[in-house]
């Protein structure tokens, strides 16, 4: 390379450079380097990184554009020079910066994780702790986050109750030497010096030592480092690597053994949680296969052990041996593949049904367990099987697979892994794998509604004939492939709604099945929504393979949703939805003969049961119930004292009113007046329930106790969640919006242990019956102000649009602003945090068929629309 030139740093400080990126003009280079170097060779690293952006061809810096809080790994201009992004920090966002316009603000596009820097466990090993802080720099977490797979629960964690990475045991430390190198001594210096491949573990994060535990399977202590590959662990007796546990995406920034032994926990800036079977860690790891002579002099496969590195990569009773490599030279001795230690590579070229078959494995461990905790509190739990459990929406959000097309210039398909809720969600399952480590649970325990199993070691079960080796993917999912699901016409922009004058609009829609030759998975039911309404719904009878036609949609002017969805004859079902801006139509010359429509409807049905009178203990007192639901009704009737709507009804069931008698007579006046067509398109339909939610298995949506609830486990006359749940979503179906306030788990609450699961399985019924729904806290127990007299939810909820909860909209008059959607659910969930010093987080489940935009406390204009009210025939 001629003309070379060595580019000056900000100052010795900094580290290495982690990207880079030229300009495609020439103009500018962007620089990505680690803000701090290492003062010495054995100290942890920071990641901290500055974005340089430097004139071509000196290198000179222009601007310091930001100090990421962990690595920058990619930067790239876009193709007119004109802007910059770059990806990286803890949250892992992409920022795009104007460079024309330097003092404009940077767009970041972040999701919902962040670097997980530090993991433990409860005393009692019942949950995990993590922080999204690093803890040994300035300021470090005071407390963190937790996870209870047995209350199913995220909350505050205060640092002391927590037991993270053993950096002594029995006299025994760690003595980092440089980046690749620990030594582990005892109380007399004595000890092993550990030593990290550089090109394959890469630099240790983290250590910590493992105590024996026979009971949990691995009578010797364990030396484990945390490394950019995974985690090593080494017998503390001779200094034997036996394992490396390899999953995570990312270094391993932290980790920490169970106080029982069984599990060990790890956090990485790949944002998930894994946990690791510690079971058997202490011994070197078997291929898991035995040979015998072959007909031909070539080595026969005789037996696979179950849950082994050799069923994992797939070898088989019978497979003849052709070719053996190790670390990419050919070997030939079988018998020593059970010897080599972890990450080494092995290969194998097997004869089987008469074709040759290659076949790998490195012998590293996978996680158990893998965790994802949202910043906005949802989560997932899975297993590399599929198995899983989640919150409301962790599943339908966060995880899911891609099935690649099967023929040139077909999309790639991706399915949440809700679709698969039937086969794989296995809450009882995992929650007995993480009581006893025991991966046979994992296959005894069929899919489907179940019973918590009670706590305790999980009982001896016949296990279903199914594969748990690591990475060994279960064949519980049907590969049926879903609906196909166009919108055909009008042309719409990428990313931005599509803005149409008022009136009629009309689009073109298609739905086909996939396997048209096949004469498979045809189309049964095509429907049309708008902002969650069905407006058309088409039942094919026989179903087709094909369905394409046109529809005209009259919108009322404002922000609306349009989805589309089809479902098959295998009852599998596929949505697609797009936003819709619709102006106000031009005024008609002349007098109109539209007919007139009576103005939309606002009704507001309110429910505070605070008392339980002649109740067991079970059933404690809700301060201020009564209180909460009388003015939480006057304010949605009135905002700020001003009621919106021209017609409004409000009715209160308080205290001894709230009878199941008298609850059940209420919602059947709802649904009674939708079958009558008095309720339909733009009226508005809010609900609020406060009352002490119950639920008795962990499938099930609950009960709600009302003041005359009889005795008993489970109480006699509840009003049973999911008839609150069907009489609002037929009421959305229809084309009311309905809004749905519930405070259903209170300090004090009664003993029944699903409460929060119940409420978790109550909104997920909801979303998917396009109720918006609103729960006061989504982990834990709802809080009250005593000095406001209310709830937290409740306050929350009566600040809302007022000056302090409108901070975010900058209007000189409050009360002239109509609140989105958006801007209800932002101030409500972030004065609710406020009023509870962030221990109570309010949670709005907004459906996807519904426009966060659109005005919550407002009527919409009302305009004939013929297709829109034939939904209520």
């Amino acid at each position: 390379m001629r003309n070379e030139r060595r580019l000056p740093k900000v100052g010795t400080g900094q580290g290495a450079v982690e990207a880079l990126a030229i300009s495609p003009d020439g103009r500018w280079l962007v620089t990505s380097l680690v803000s701090y170097a290492l003062r010495q060779a054995a100290e942890r690293p920071r990641v901290e990184c500055d974005v340089e952006l430097r004139t071509m061809p000196d290198g000179a810096i222009r601007t310091h554009l930001d100090r990421a809080s962990n690595l920058v790994s990619a930067c790239a201009f876009s193709p007119d020079s004109r802007r910059l992004a770059y990806a990286g920090g803890d949250s892992q966002a992409i920022t795009i910066r104007d460079l024309v316009n330097p003092g404009a603000p940077a767009v970041e596009l972040a999701g919902q994780g962040s670097s997980l820097w530090d993991v433990g466990f409860s005393g009692d090993g019942a949950a995990i702790g993590y922080a999204r802080r690093r803890p040994d720099l300035a300021d470090p977490p005071v407390e963190y986050e937790d996870f209870d797979l047995q209350e199913e629960r995220l909350k505050p964690f205060a640092l002391a109750e927590l037991r993270r990475a053993l950096a002594t045991w029995n006299g025994w430390t760690f003595r980092p030497a440089d980046p690749y190198t620990i030594d582990v001594l005892d109380a007399q210096n004595r000890g092993h010096r550990l030593t990290l491949d550089r090109l394959l573990d890469r630099r240790w994060w983290a250590y910590s030592f493992i105590p024996p535990a026979p009971e949990a399977g691995h009578p010797r202590p364990l030396a484990a480092i945390a490394c950019e590959a995974g985690v090593a662990l080494y017998r503390l007796d001779d200094g034997v690597r036996t394992r490396l546990l390899a999953g995570h995406n990312g270094p391993v920034y932290a980790l920490a053994p169970s106080p029982d032994g069984k599990w060990l926990v790890t956090g990485s800036p790949d944002q998930t949680v894994r946990l690791w079977r510690l079971g058997g860690m202490d011994v070197l790891a078997p291929l898991g296969a035995r040979f015998a002579p072959g007909e031909v002099g070539k080595a026969v496969v005789v037996d696979v052990a179950h849950s082994g590195f050799a069923e994992a990569m797939g070898l088989e009773r019978g497979d003849r041996i052709e070719t053996l490599f190790v670390n990419g030279k050919a070997a030939t001795d079988l018998q020593a593949l059970d010897s080599l230690p972890p990450n080494t590579r092995i290969e194998l070229l097997v004869m089987r049904d008469g074709k040759q078959v290659a076949l790998g494995t490195t012998k590293r461990d996978a996680p158990a367990l893998t965790f994802f905790p949202a910043l906005d509190r949802e989560w997932i739990l899975w297993t590399p099987h599929g198995f899983y459990e989640t919150s409301a929406l962790g599943d339908r959000r966060y995880l899911g697979w891609h099935r690649n097309p099967l023929r040139e210039g077909e999309p790639t398909d991706y399915f949440a892994f809700d679709r698969f809720e039937q086969e794989l969600r296995r809450p009882d399952a995992l929650l007995r794998f993480w009581r006893t480590a025991d991966r046979s649970v994992l296959a005894a325990v069929p899919a489907g509604p179940v019973q918590l199993p009670p706590p305790g070691p999980a009982q001896p079960q016949a296990p279903r004939p199914i594969s748990l080796a690591a990475n060994a993917p279960v064949p519980v999912v049907a590969a049926n492939p879903l609906p196909i699901v166009e919108v055909v016409a009008p042309a719409r922009p990428a990313f931005d709604p599509l803005v149409v004058p008022g009136g009629p609009l009309a689009i073109r829609i298609r739905a086909a099945t996939q396997e048209v030759a096949a004469g498979r998975g045809l189309i049964r039911v095509v429907r049309i929504l708008v902002d969650g309404g069905k407006v058309e719904e088409s039942a094919l009878d026989p179903p087709q393979a094909v369905v394409d036609r046109q529809v005209a949609l009259n919108l009322n002017p404002g922000n609306h949703k349009v989805s589309v969805s089809a479902r098959n004859d295998r009852d599998q079902e596929r949505t697609t939805s797009f936003d819709v801006i619709a102006q106000e139509p031009p005024p008609r010359p002349g007098p109109t003969l539209e007919p007139v429509l009576a103005p939309p409807r606002l009704v507001v049905l309110a429910i505070g049961t605070g008392q339980f009178e002649g109740h067991d203990p079970v059933a404690p007192r809700i301060p201020y119930a009564l209180e909460d639901a009388r003015d939480v009704a006057a304010f949605l009737a009135a905002p700020l004292g001003r009621t919106r709507f021209q017609h409004v009804e409000v009715q209160t069931l308080l205290g001894p009113d709230a009878t199941t008698a008298r609850i059940d007579q209420a919602f059947r006046k709802l649904d009674e007046r939708r079958h009558k067509g008095d309720l339909g398109q733009g009226d508005s339909i809010f609900v609020l329930i406060e009352s002490h939610l119950l639920g008795y298995d962990r499938t099930s949506p609950g009960i709600i106790l009302t003041t005359d609830s009889g005795h008993g486990t489970p109480p006699a006359r509840p009003v049973p969640a999911d008839q609150v749940a069907e009489v609002l979503g037929q009421l959305a179906e229809y084309g009311c919006k309905v809004l749905f306030l519930v405070d259903g788990v209170h300090e004090k609450r009664p003993e029944a242990p699903q409460s929060s699961r119940a409420m978790i399985e109550w909104a997920r019924s909801l979303y998917r019956k396009n109720v918006i729904t609103f729960v006061a806290s989504v982990h834990g127990p709802s809080q009250r102000v005593v000095t406001k007299g209310h709830g937290a939810f409740a306050q929350g909820i009566l600040d809302s649009v007022n000056v302090r909860g409108l901070t975010r909209l900058s209007a000189p008059n409050t009360s002239a602003i109509s609140p989105t959607l958006f801007d209800f659910q932002d101030a409500v969930a972030g004065l609710v945090l406020g009023l509870t010093n962030r221990q109570q987080h309010a949670r709005c489940y907004i459906p996807e068929t519904i426009p966060s935009q659109s005005a919550i406390f407002d009527p919409p204009s009302r305009r004939p629309s013929k297709l829109i009210r034939a939904a209520n025939d």
